[in-house]
């Protein structure tokens, strides 16, 4: 199944009391949108920074906040906007290619990025002029 707008994808937990929990991406558990080819992560953002202000022109991508939390705004291509609080590591915000994307983080956020594609400064659009005339 493929996606075609942004949006969030709920994530199954397990367990509770002393022992935490655990939240797992299985692709038979959840309708994932595509394979994982890389995974990062960023932390230690100074509380209300900017993070992104940039498009892929091909990657697909799920931002999960481990820690913390984070307010993305995304627009599309039609100038459409709308923005997204991810605040729980049961929540995956899908984020489809030629989506401008601006991520603010909380302080103590631990975001983690799942994506289709390996890293390819080819594939990123920074200039926002650039992807407002798409």
């Amino acid at each position: 199944m493929s996606f075609t707008e942004p949006k969030i994808i709920e994530i199954s937990k397990l367990g509770g009391g002393e022992k935490g929990y655990l939240s797992v991406i299985e692709a038979k558990d959840i309708v994932f949108p595509f394979d994982i080819k890389r995974v990062y992560w960023t932390y230690g953002a100074i509380d209300g920074s900017e993070k992104g202000n940039q498009a892929n022109k091909k990657t697909q991508q799920m931002l999960i906040a481990l820690k913390g939390e984070a307010k993305v705004t995304l627009e599309s291509t039609c100038g459409e906007l709308n923005t997204y609080h991810i605040d729980s590591p049961e929540k995956a915000l899908y984020i489809p290619p030629m989506y401008w994307r601006k991520v603010i983080p909380s302080q103590e956020a631990i975001l983690l990025n799942l994506s289709s594609e390996k890293y390819k400064q080819e594939d990123i659009i920074s200039d926002y002029k650039v992807f407002e005339k798409i």
